[in-house]
């Protein structure tokens, strides 16, 4: 589940507005180092006391979350590398709280936005952890994305002619016993498919003309139509050489995606509310300042 929950949350970076650009493992690394401007030193650091710290330093503990997902369990002597780079961290959180750097507004305002994209990301996660999707809303949705992939196709061959009497005497040849694919390199007008015999290989119901579906629609996998069809490119003499119904992927191949795109979906409906319910005050961005022309080279 954890890695489900991870997946999900690093798609929710990327498309929820005011989570754009965070990262799971940089806020997990930043999970207990953050304060908002103004308030006291004691608050720069949160009560976390894990049951099996990865270290402890100067009486302070270091959870093993600490370490980024993508360095677990790692190489040999990863794992080493990266407590050692952890607890060099909190001995410089402990030095800043020392020079009580957090006084200074420059050094809390980084604190904090540190703060807020962990914060959030934990709002996040737990939104999605106790929001899951009905099984109804996912079998609804997997019929509504699924129903257009539902297509009839044809594996058909044609020949285009310029008028309907070469069509009609075409057709006439092909009943008398000549065969398709030659008469089509003699007389089709198409030179994407001519060469090939007229063979237009699977086409779906939908991108074929509408005369053209309606005559492969009345006819048996390899039989003629008797009668030509006119479209935009002439008349056509068209021939049904097999039929299918193009399946879409199977609801347990997809279920998975389907249930990550309904939890974004619904994250993001979740902050639509938020935003509509709260006051929110958004000052004009200053626009940049033109730069100024390049004076002129002097003439000679």
């Amino acid at each position: 589940m954890m890695r489900h929950t991870a997946t999900l949350t690093a798609a929710i970076c990327a498309g929820a507005v005011f989570l754009q650009g965070c990262n799971p493992a940089d806020n997990a690394s930043n999970s207990g180092s953050g304060t908002s401007p103004g308030t006291t030193q004691a608050s720069a650091r949160l009560d976390v006391k894990p049951a099996d710290p990865l270290a402890t330093v100067n009486g302070r503990p270091i959870p093993r979350s600490a370490i980024p997902q993508q360095h677990r369990p790692g190489p040999p002597g990863a794992s080493d590398k990266m407590r050692d780079e952890l607890v060099q961290r909190e001995l410089l959180r402990q030095e800043a709280e020392k020079q009580a750097l957090l006084a200074d507004p420059a050094v809390a305002e980084k604190v904090d936005n540190a703060l807020r994209m962990a914060v959030s990301q934990a709002a996040a996660e737990y939104f999605i952890e106790h929001q899951a999707p009905t099984d109804e809303e996912i079998r609804l949705a997997y019929e509504e994305k699924s129903a257009p992939l539902r297509k009839t196709e044809f594996r058909l061959r044609h020949i285009v002619l310029a008028s309907e009497a070469a069509a009609r005497d075409a057709i006439a040849r092909l009943q008398k016993g000549e065969k398709f694919e030659d008469l089509a390199k003699k007389l089709s007008t198409d030179t994407a498919s001519k060469a090939q015999g007229g063979e237009l290989g699977w086409q779906t119901q939908d991108r074929l003309a509408a005369p053209v579906s309606a005559a492969l629609a009345g006819l048996k996998n390899g039989e003629l139509a008797s009668v030509p069809v006119q479209t935009a490119a002439g008349w056509e003499v068209v021939e049904r050489e097999d039929f299918r119904e193009k399946q879409p992927p199977a609801f347990e191949q997809v279920k998975d995606q389907i249930v990550r795109g309904l939890q974004v979906k619904k994250f993001q409906q979740h902050v639509d509310t938020l935003k509509a319910a709260a006051k929110i005050d958004m000052p004009a961005v200053p626009s940049a300042s033109p730069r100024p022309a390049s004076p002129s080279p002097a003439k000679p």
